[in-house]
């Protein structure tokens, strides 16, 4: 379930530093589903990651959350 986020963080040589863990925000209507939090987490936890995850929660508008982040990294990538 988690091997696209391994693949994309596999290559180490471009990931900044960071100084905590980082706080993971699942958004989406499957980040809805009944018990979908808690399996992606422990999916996340099982991965071997080269950075270190201190939570895994729900977006608190999971609906739109998605839409709204590109919206922004598209309106800062004019």
């Amino acid at each position: 379930m988690v091997t696209g986020l391994e693949s994309a963080l596999s290559d180490r040589r471009k990931l900044p530093k960071f100084d905590k863990p980082v706080p993971v925000a699942i958004s989406g209507g499957s980040a809805q589903v009944a018990g979908f939090l808690q399996h992606l987490e422990k999916e996340i936890r099982a991965a071997k990651l080269p950075i270190a995850i201190s939570e895994v929660s729900l977006a608190e508008d999971p609906l739109n959350t998605t839409a709204k982040g590109t919206l922004m990294a598209a309106k800062l990538d004019m």
